[in-house]
């Protein structure tokens, strides 16, 4: 082979590794992120916050609408976990320690320290929801 073709075929080789690195890379860190380590902000609120109120409501649930509106009015701080449309449902729920088949929403659950203290589910009445959160001045 001579110098000058051997320096093309090098250069093409070069090149088309070039290439393949520069589409193959983006997508490792964006499947790397989805996968492996983008853990949820729900997550990473429980870790970082002290104490935590999440709700846990469903589509089309009108209970969890009123409960969420409770929760407003009592001007408590709290993050919404939505069973139906969060995809990291299930590992919120286990990291939590908390069993699926506990879950009725709407759901309520105090988390302190990364613990759960209490959790009230399957909320019926404001009232009942009332009397939880006066239970729980803490949440304030």
């Amino acid at each position: 082979m001579k110098d000058k073709e051997f320096i093309k075929l090098r250069n093409k080789f070069l090149l088309d590794v070039l290439i393949v690195l520069i589409f193959i890379i983006p997508i490792i860190f964006i499947l790397k992120n989805k996968i492996i380590g983008n853990e949820s902000k729900i997550l990473k609120t429980i870790k970082k916050e002290e104490k935590v109120v999440l709700l846990i409501k469903s589509k089309n649930c009108k209970k969890c609408d009123k409960s969420e509106k409770v929760l407003k009015d009592n001007k408590i701080k709290y993050i919404v976990l939505n069973k139906d449309t969060n995809i990291d449902y299930e590992k919120i729920i286990k990291k939590i320690d908390i069993k699926k088949d506990n879950i009725v929403s709407p759901t309520i659950i105090y988390i302190e320290n990364q613990k759960v203290i209490s959790f009230l589910t399957n909320i019926k009445t404001e009232k009942e929801l009332e009397d939880f959160i006066n239970s729980y001045k803490k949440f304030r």
